[in-house]
């Protein structure tokens, strides 16, 4: 099967200009990265409250407008890191307490004025500008998740693999994965999935018709000796693992 959409690997970038890093964010997706650019703190932490990333790429010459670089990574960041204790991505394979921070400037920390060692704190790499994305992505790909840890769906076959197992799945059901997928890791409750499948499946049901499915799907997967790949979080329905989806 052919990958073309790791729904998980997620790159937030904070740039003062990200305008200019158009051609390295397309390098990147085209190693199936999903990247959005913000050019300031204050969207960044809406963007990692709702977007979820798996690494933020923080440019340490951001204007600080009303908040300060110092300010939005040891004070404001903690409360919706994703990996905090009680956050969406608490409970993650690869281990991680904090979310990852690769920190680039226009040169070395020792020529930067004011630059200090506690700015450092929480930062995985520091990277001087200029850079060639091609030198930049081996550094991203050690701090974000494998990409072949998780569940893999093809929807032209009709499959679900996990852990090298391949299982057959009929249509409505890779509906529903395939939704889950695309939201993960947010559990969705039955209404939700109900208008999701309309919108983006264009899928009419019920939410009792929901809930019998995805309990059908759940016993034929877990009785074929698949782990659990559903489960219900506060009155909602999550993949177990990271989706990987290949080619619709």
């Amino acid at each position: 099967m052919t990958e073309t959409k790791f729904c998980p690997r997620r790159l937030l970038w904070v740039d003062a200009q990200p305008s200019a890093l158009d051609q390295a964010g397309r390098y990147f997706q085209a190693h199936h990265l999903a990247v959005r650019f913000v050019d300031n703190f204050e969207e960044a932490l809406v963007e990692v409250d709702t977007w979820l990333p798996h690494l933020l790429l923080l440019d340490y010459d951001v204007p600080t407008s009303a908040m300060a670089y110092e300010t939005f990574v040891h004070a404001r960041l903690p409360l919706v890191d994703p990996y905090r204790m009680t956050g969406p991505l608490a409970d993650n394979p690869w281990r991680y307490a904090a979310i990852p921070i690769l920190l680039v400037s226009g040169g070395p920390p020792v020529t930067i004025p004011g630059f200090v060692a506690p700015h450092l704190h929480r930062v995985a790499h520091f990277v001087p500008k200029p850079f060639e994305p091609s030198h930049l992505l081996p550094l991203v790909e050690e701090l974000l998740p494998e990409r072949h840890t998780g569940i893999i769906l093809d929807p032209d076959q009709g499959c679900v693999e996990v852990q090298g197992i391949r299982q057959a799945v009929s249509e409505r059901p890779m509906d529903l994965l395939m939704t889950l997928a695309r939201h993960h890791p947010r559990p969705l409750k039955a209404a939700q999935l109900v208008r999701h499948l309309s919108r983006e499946r264009g899928v009419l049901t019920s939410e009792s018709a929901v809930r019998t499915a995805l309990s059908s799907l759940r016993r034929q997967l877990e009785g074929d000796g698949l782990p659990s790949l559903v489960d219900t979080r506060h009155n909602g329905y999550c993949l177990t693992r990271p989706p990987t989806l290949t080619s619709e």
